[in-house]
């Protein structure tokens, strides 16, 4: 199975989409199912290093993947730092990096975030929501229930 994605050029990942599938020791999946590139920003790899100190270890290989090079890093260029304003002041470092950058390069954002996922849909910005990704990889059992039960926890 392959997942096609709303956009052509890729796809970034917020924080907690990204650590729960490394949660559940899945980062495999998501690069097995994706046709598109893989994207991480700046303030999600330090969203996932802050995890990191703290002691939460399995999101160090999400971190291992971002470092190798398999997940990539886009970085905001001054029309996404333009838009910026534009989004809820309330959002985390990832969605206001990612959501300009998906909204600029024609990308899907990932997000569990219900507030950034309505945003998206306001704005035409790509997105999956993670729950409905996580339903997608449970029907076509690639996950098992114990590990979706674990990641919505």
């Amino acid at each position: 199975m392959q997942l096609q994605t709303l956009s052509p050029n890729g796809v970034i990942f917020d924080t907690n989409a990204l650590s729960i599938f490394a949660k559940v020791s899945r980062l495999d999946l998501i690069q097995q199912i994706f046709t598109v590139p893989l994207y991480v920003t700046p303030a999600i790899k330090q969203e996932l290093q802050a995890g990191i100190d703290k002691g939460i270890t399995y999101l160090s290989d999400a971190m291992q993947l971002i470092d190798s090079g398999k997940v990539g890093m886009l970085i905001p260029n001054r029309a996404d730092k333009r838009y910026m304003p534009k989004l809820p002041n309330d959002f985390g470092p990832g969605e206001t990096e990612g959501m300009p950058l998906c909204h600029r390069l024609n990308m899907t954002f990932i997000t569990r975030d219900k507030k950034a996922i309505n945003v998206c849909l306001r704005e035409n910005i790509g997105c999956i929501p993670l729950t409905d990704l996580i339903t997608i990889f449970e029907q076509a059992q690639l996950l098992t229930s114990y590990e979706v039960s674990d990641m919505l926890a």
